[in-house]
């Protein structure tokens, strides 16, 4: 397996150019492409990786609606609310300090539990990008493969991958416990290649194309608030 994925970080390496991607297109109030190794701006990183936005981002909002909302200091706040509940809820159990969420030396977001499970999700950097997404169930239930992120030299997320999971029941069980588990099949690895095609005046995507093993294609949108 590590074999496996190890080809496939080669392969999505592959797709990473030294510059911005053929197709981006850019408007009076969007960068040029020449200079998008150069507009991540200095700011906390926190848990603005993990929705693939870099610079002092204040809001994201998707063309669905949803929105996530950060402070100064990068860290989501529906990710703080949550963990203000979990506390409150568990005052009587938890020891000082305990928390959902979990950020390293240097103000990255490296851990985070489910606010009703004990499941929790934990990443991997290189630099200020996650390159590795791994679910840890709370016991031996569903098992998910870890994501995998492809960058290029300017810190576009180019492309995602992991193993698609199939479920099988554990034979030789007692006839009272039931236990399905989910391995990673690695012959139906699931790709993603992501295409910028707009960007904003830090180098954040505004719009871009998911283009999957199959073919298909769809279109992202979202629009990004900045503190000053």
């Amino acid at each position: 397996m590590n074999r496996f994925f190890a080809f496939l970080l080669t392969f999505a390496a592959l797709l990473a150019t030294s510059s911005c991607k053929d197709g981006s297109t850019t408007t009076k109030s969007e960068i040029e492409s020449s200079t998008c190794s150069e507009i991540y701006k200095d700011a906390p990183i926190g848990s603005r990786s993990y929705h693939d936005v870099y610079g002092p981002v204040k809001r994201i909002v998707y063309a669905d609606g949803s929105a996530v909302d950060f402070n100064e200091q990068g860290e989501s706040l529906q990710m703080l609310e949550d963990d203000k509940k979990y506390k409150e809820f568990n005052k009587e159990f938890l020891s000082e300090g305990e928390s959902l969420i979990k950020y390293d030396d240097k103000g990255r977001l490296i851990s985070l539990q489910d606010i009703y499970t004990d499941c929790y999700t934990e990443f991997e950097y290189n630099g200020k990008y996650i390159i590795k997404r791994i679910f840890h169930p709370n016991d031996l239930g569903p098992y998910e493969s870890p994501d995998y992120y492809a960058y290029s030299a300017n810190g576009e997320r180019v492309a995602s991958f992991n193993a698609k999971i199939t479920p099988y029941k554990v034979q030789n069980k007692p006839e009272d416990f039931e236990l399905i588990l989910c391995m990673p099949d690695i012959l139906t690895c699931q790709i993603e290649y992501y295409t910028i095609l707009k960007r904003d005046n830090y180098g954040n995507w505004t719009e871009r194309q998911t283009k999957d093993l199959e073919g298909n294609i769809t279109t992202e949108r979202r629009t990004i608030e900045y503190f000053e």
